[in-house]
């Protein structure tokens, strides 16, 4: 089945069990995110996640929109007018998804670490050139070209 067919029978699913807006947005977020989806699937997914706003509590995990690109919070913050998404690595990381079993696994493309609140962690995954590495070490500050045997390939 396609993922554009899955996508078709969730919406039906999602609309036969329920009529709670939460519901369905927390549902479709979870579920349908995946990195090779068209353009116009991608623009009508996105458009499910909250825009970025200055003074709201953020929590680690959280995922939220700022200027069409999706961003994961990385560190629990009330944000500022001056620390926006895409101009603030110690709080945001730009995100992939990979399909799993039970919904999406968030993975950030990789991004030069530039300190130690930014490195990599033991099981951390990135994509990077076309593949998904997990981080075989705590703190890695390294690209997998960089220090291959940091990472393993996952997929």
């Amino acid at each position: 089945m396609s993922r554009r067919d899955k996508l078709k029978k969730l919406r039906q699913n999602i609309d036969a069990t329920t009529t709670d807006v939460a519901d369905i947005k927390k549902a479709t977020q979870r579920l349908v995110m995946a990195s090779d989806i068209s353009a116009s699937d991608y623009a009508e997914i996105i458009a499910i996640y909250d825009k970025w706003e200055a003074g709201k509590a953020y929590k680690k995990g959280d995922v939220v929109k700022y200027y069409n690109v999706l961003y994961e919070v990385i560190q629990d913050h009330t944000s500022q007018t001056d620390w926006k998404p895409n101009a603030t690595p110690a709080l945001f990381k730009t995100t992939t998804a990979k399909e799993t079993t039970d919904g999406v696994e968030i993975i950030p493309d990789f991004k030069q670490p530039t300190g130690g609140h930014d490195t990599y962690k033991k099981g951390d995954k990135v994509k990077f050139e076309g593949k998904v590495y997990e981080s075989a070490i705590d703190n890695n500050a390294y690209s997998p070209t960089d220090y291959p045997a940091g990472w393993k390939v996952v997929e």
